[in-house]
């Protein structure tokens, strides 16, 4: 059964820039919603390089049914494309250091990023859905941004998140 939402009450992004020193398969970026909103996600973007040999690192979107535990995350603020919209009312953190994953409920998207050596032009990777399309998050589910890579240590990472927030019908 498909959550009907109401007319978006307004657009946000955010963008993380970080460090990657994962070996292993983790989450390095989390987005949830509080309250009674629903986020309808519109586009997730990664980019960047390697400063110690190119590689390729699998990059998946991934919706939980509970945040992550440990690591250490730091809070990226999200703006809204219109000045008089409240603030949202998601909450973004950024990882420096791997925390223990949520359960999954299922993985959107899974795409191979390619992280040329620092210096060159970046490798990109854009996952976007049309509005109306995009995953739905709700209160008490995570969606994550995973990067599942042998050796990412020594990536840096641009994330950038699109959305619309909407109280929910019903």
């Amino acid at each position: 059964m498909a959550l009907l939402t109401a007319s978006p009450t307004g657009f946000y992004s955010a963008s993380a820039a970080l460090v990657a020193s994962a070996s292993n398969n983790t989450d390095v970026l989390t987005f949830t919603m509080a309250g009674t909103k629903v986020a309808q996600l519109m586009s997730v973007s990664v980019s960047g390089f390697s400063s110690i040999t190119a590689l390729g690192a699998s990059v998946s979107t991934v919706l939980r049914s509970s945040g992550p535990t440990g690591g250490t995350p730091v809070a990226v603020t999200a703006l809204s494309h219109d000045a008089t919209n409240p603030a949202s009312a998601a909450t973004v953190n950024a990882y420096t250091s791997a925390p223990t994953v949520g359960n999954a409920i299922g993985t959107l998207v899974s795409q191979v990023l390619t992280l040329p050596l620092l210096g060159t032009s970046p490798g990109n990777l854009t996952i976007s859905w049309p509005l109306g399309a995009g995953p739905l998050v709700a209160s008490g589910t995570w969606l994550c941004v995973n990067v599942g890579a042998v050796g990412l240590s020594g990536g840096n990472l641009r994330i950038n998140l699109t959305w619309a927030e909407s109280y929910p019908i019903g």
